[in-house]
């Protein structure tokens, strides 16, 4: 599904999985800054769906793009449409799949498959596809989004999810090292815990604050944030990275909810009430 051309940017982003949640939310943000934005989904109906909810004055900026995470033909096609409106400054590695929490097993060989493809399997993918090719026109900037598990934090209901993150961050690092004298930079994005569909639906809060259990209930209500609130914080450490030129070889990571922050909130929560579902 085509787009935008993109003839007002000069500067080229590719995000995967950008049709909702977080993802559309970075589109959005690239494309505020100015960026041609070329963003993946699973189906032409996903695509249109999130190019109806793009601000009218964005959508020229906006190239969507149905590729599987683990297909190597889509994603060179879409490389190829990408590189096609200038140089392709920054991929971002942002689809992924969270799932029910039973106990590991709980879980059977579909769901294993679907968790480890996109959230890992996808990343490894677009390495093998997009830095040979970032490589080749001289560097450029690869991220992957970070979640739990990343930093070895390990609960209960979380064992698939996790173990796909933490084996992702082991790859970034080593990617990382492997870029060296390549000008590409490698990093991970963190963004914390941002309410989405699919947060909610793995939380059992669909129906808002009021359905989720109560212990959920009382950490969402200190921890989580808005999309459009990390979203454009997230973009704008990228841009801040992309201006201060590659730096192959050092892996970088940008955290929206780190340690000191989530102190802050626990210290502070019986005072400060948030509001992040109305």
């Amino acid at each position: 599904m085509g787009g935008g051309s993109g003839e007002r940017a000069t500067r080229v982003a590719i995000v995967t999985g950008g049709t909702r949640g977080i993802g559309a939310g970075l589109v959005r943000a690239f494309a505020e800054a100015g960026w041609s934005v070329h963003f993946t989904g699973r189906s032409e109906a996903s695509l249109r769906s999130a190019m109806g909810k793009m601000p009218i004055g964005l959508a020229p900026l906006v190239s969507a793009h149905v590729a599987m995470v683990d297909d190597v033909e889509a994603l060179t096609r879409v490389w190829e449409a990408a590189s096609a409106g200038g140089r392709v400054e920054v991929v971002l590695c942002n689809a992924g799949v969270s799932h029910p929490r039973p106990d590991f097993e709980g879980y059977d060989q579909a769901t294993l498959r679907e968790v480890v493809t996109t959230n890992l399997i996808g990343p490894m993918t677009a390495a093998l596809v997009f830095l040979p090719r970032m490589k080749a026109q001289g560097g450029g900037f690869f991220y992957a989004m970070e979640g739990l598990g990343s930093r070895g934090e390990i609960q209960r209901g979380t064992t698939l999810y996790g173990a796909t993150k933490y084996a992702l961050a082991y790859l970034l690092r080593a990617l990382a090292r492997e870029s060296r004298g390549s000008g590409v930079s490698i990093g991970a994005l963190s963004p914390g815990m941002v309410i989405t569909d699919l947060l909610l639906a793995d939380s059992g809060g669909l129906g808002g604050l009021d359905s989720m259990p109560e212990g959920r209930k009382k950490i969402f209500t200190i921890l989580a944030d808005r999309v459009e609130t990390v979203a454009p914080w997230l973009v704008a450490r990228v841009l801040a990275d992309v201006g201060s030129g590659p730096r192959p070889g050092r892996y970088r990571r940008f955290a929206w909810l780190g340690g000191p922050k989530i102190a802050w909130r626990f210290l502070t929560a019986p005072f400060a009430k948030r509001h992040i579902f109305d």
